[in-house]
């Protein structure tokens, strides 16, 4: 795995660390959310999805191209329903209770961080892979 680091570009290097960092925060999002809200459901959802995204970084950093494009694939789904979700709670269209947007601004906020970073390094990874050349072609 480490010759495979050694390869990877600045961007490739910078988009696992940070999909490190996400897996950090779904890890914080998940004790928060079987801890403090006391929602066992909720945190097994979350820790599998988060290690779904674990197990697609690790595809990428073994040199697995569908790797990066599962993840990619998985955080635009997330961030749909994530904003799905902050639009009815905001309509007052759900009760979310304790998951609530105005509860939680600082993890929705860091949500949104993370799907720009994690789509922008999956931008710039694929333009490395397919050059502008190819791009206008197709």
């Amino acid at each position: 795995m480490t010759e495979h680091w050694q390869e990877l570009s600045t961007a490739g290097k910078a988009f696992v660390l940070t999909m490190g960092a996400r897996l950090v925060f779904g890890l914080y999002l998940a004790l928060n959310d079987h801890f403090n809200y006391r929602d066992t459901g909720s945190a097994v959802t979350v820790l599998g999805i988060y290690a779904l995204l674990a197990v697609f970084t690790a595809m990428f950093l073994c040199g697995r191209r569908p790797g990066l494009y599962l993840a990619l694939g998985l955080s635009a789904v997330l961030i749909l329903a994530h904003t799905a979700f902050t639009v009815m709670d905001l309509a007052n269209l759900t009760d979310s209770g304790p998951h609530s947007v105005y509860n939680n601004p600082w993890p929705t906020a860091l949500r949104y961080l993370f799907f720009l970073a994690t789509f922008g390094l999956g931008a710039r990874l694929w333009f490395e892979r397919h050059g502008p050349e190819e791009v206008r072609q197709s």
